[in-house]
């Protein structure tokens, strides 16, 4: 909980490297194509600022679908997306529309 959380640490937003997001059940993974930071992915009330150093941000995500799980029924490999991704996703730190792959 956000409670046990300490207080925001983000001194800068930089680039890093890390694994691409595993495929969640009934999930789709996107190729970010586009994306944006907004006034949630940056104020001192969003969950994650408080509760991580290191977040992929990016509510926000435009792209490609590159890998479909078998359970997810709407999209299929090659289908143009817009996302507004959840608050925290099971397979990283943060949101992660700011991510190469969501």
């Amino acid at each position: 909980s956000s409670a046990r959380c300490g207080a925001p640490q983000f001194e800068c937003i930089s680039e890093q490297t890390g694994p691409t997001p595993s495929l969640q059940k009934g999930s789709a993974l996107i190729k970010v194509s586009g994306s944006a930071v907004n006034h949630d992915d940056i104020s001192e009330e969003a969950m994650y600022r408080q509760c991580y150093q290191n977040s992929t941000l990016g509510f926000d995500a435009a792209g490609i679908v590159v890998a479909v799980d078998k359970d997810c029924t709407g999209f299929k490999v090659g289908d143009h997306v817009w996302s507004t991704m959840p608050v925290l996703n099971p397979g990283f730190h943060g949101s992660g529309g700011l991510a190469e792959y969501a």
